[in-house]
């Protein structure tokens, strides 16, 4: 009988559980400066859904207009690319876990001089969560969390 109930708290733990959060890969680092202001640029490659898109573009947004970083008449242009963007239906987040698949939004990020189309640095941005817990609109905002996070100079 202890067996039994052993194996199914295991079995429950690996349905909601797994490696969470959003990684960062700098593939050509940026060192922010103070007086550096961006426009930005967001393409879909991956087929986001409508209110995903509209939760990340009002995120990055907001987050830029915090940190005064955005100007559309500036010589820098964040582009940001969606690869693959998937999200499990939240039934079977919540009833499978890590068995129904994981969350994931991969996104290339460009900063680029504006007039002359040169990449100034690249990173590749990937958020996943595997888990039963958190949300679609979580995982979003925390995607575009991170990389304005990293232009501003945050690199943890």
């Amino acid at each position: 009988m202890k067996i039994c109930r052993l194996i199914s708290v295991v079995l429950l733990m690996v349905c909601v559980t797994g490696c969470a959060g959003t990684r960062l890969s700098v593939l050509k680092d940026y060192h922010y400066q103070e007086t550096t202001l961006f426009s930005y640029e967001i393409i879909d490659e991956a087929n986001v859904t409508e209110k995903g898109m509209q939760i990340f573009k009002t995120q990055f947004d907001e987050n830029l207009k915090k940190l005064q970083l955005v100007n559309e008449a500036s010589d820098k242009v964040i582009e940001v690319t969606f690869t693959h963007y998937y999200m499990r239906h939240g039934a079977s987040r919540a009833l499978l876990g890590a068995m129904a698949g994981s969350d994931n939004i991969t996104s290339q990020v460009l900063i680029k001089d504006k007039n002359t189309g040169d990449v100034l640095a690249e990173l590749k941005v990937v958020s996943k969560n595997p888990t039963a817990f958190g949300s679609v609109q979580g995982l979003i905002k925390q995607h575009a969390d991170k990389i304005t996070d990293y232009i501003r100079g945050e690199k943890s």
